[in-house]
């Protein structure tokens, strides 16, 4: 904005322009650079005319540079300024092409007189009204999610379970129910649990965003036995395993009866150690691991055993 004249008028449509494109309910950034030439206690303001009636009302400023800012700005002489500040497009505007009313004054606020695309009285010796063709783009609405998730149809008890989030639309909260697991609720998007009893059960989710909470989802999962106890194996004839120390700071020893395969699992499920023994006494270091629960799990003639191993 120069603040200079235009036909003996200080008011400009900017008809020939390309339409800016605006979504109502949004929030943009507008640029003005304006010409200082005195320093005039000054005024910049946006009107949207909202209703697309050809008129500017009070209600319709979108947006506006504070009197401190300006005051603070370069004048004088060739001085320039450059503002930036927000348009908040509000949510009744209609949708289609209508007017923005850019004015640059130091002759009292902005005010509904603006009711015309012509220049309604004197600016004086500073100042300028400009118009600019713009388009409203209707908001596009966030839809609440769609709730689902990845979920195995069957497990063992006391077995790590990995639930995984796949919900659509892009949720930002998430609400489990987990009947007879630990932990039985959580608000992760993805959670681990155990099941320490056999049976079928039920797993619930709602998934939420801005847009809304998802129906329900619920998926069955059937627990088993599956010949896995915690801290022995299955057979009269073979002893309990027994780890120690157990926590551990990283190095722990065991005892294996029988020659098997050894794994050690984190609590995602993943694999982190794996390697067939023989029988007699071994030792595992996990002290490039982070701190917490792990699983030795030891596979001998069709028998299983898992072992928590907590590191410290």
């Amino acid at each position: 904005m120069s603040g200079g004249l235009f036909n003996n008028s200080r008011y400009v449509y900017f008809s020939n322009l390309n339409t800016l494109t605006l979504t109502v309910n949004a929030t943009h950034t507008m640029n003005v650079v304006v010409s200082r030439p005195d320093c005039m206690k000054d005024i910049l303001a946006t009107y949207i005319d909202a209703n697309g009636d050809n008129q500017f009302t009070a209600n319709e400023l979108v947006g506006s540079v504070s009197p401190a800012v300006l005051a603070a700005a370069p004048c004088g002489g060739n001085a320039t300024a450059t503002f930036n500040y927000s348009l908040t497009i509000p949510t009744t505007t209609f949708t289609g092409v209508t007017r923005m009313r850019v004015i640059y004054t130091g002759y009292g606020a902005p005010a509904p007189c603006f009711a015309t695309p012509t220049m309604p009285g004197s600016m004086g010796t500073g100042g300028e009204v400009e118009d600019y063709n713009v388009y409203l783009s209707a908001a596009n609405p966030i839809q609440a999610p769609v709730a689902n998730f990845a979920l195995p149809a069957t497990s063992c008890i006391n077995q790590v379970i990995n639930l995984v989030d796949n919900s659509s639309n892009i949720p930002t909260a998430w609400s489990w129910t987990l009947t007879g697991a630990t932990p039985s609720v959580s608000n992760a998007q993805n959670q681990l649990a155990i099941y320490p009893n056999p049976g079928t059960y039920t797993v619930s989710l709602a998934s939420t965003n801005a847009g809304g909470t998802s129906s329900v989802l619920s998926k069955t999962i059937s627990i088993s036995a599956c010949n896995v106890g915690v801290n022995e194996l299955e057979g009269s004839d073979v002893k309990n395993i027994t780890v120690y120390p157990n926590p551990t700071s990283g190095a722990f020893a065991f005892d294996l009866k029988l020659a098997g395969q050894v794994a050690i699992y984190n609590l995602l499920g993943d694999q982190i150690f794996a390697k067939n023994l023989e029988p007699g006494k071994h030792t595992i270091d996990i002290s490039n691991q982070t701190a917490g629960i792990y699983f030795l799990r030891v596979n001998t003639e069709n028998k299983q055993q898992q072992i928590k191993i907590i590191k410290e």
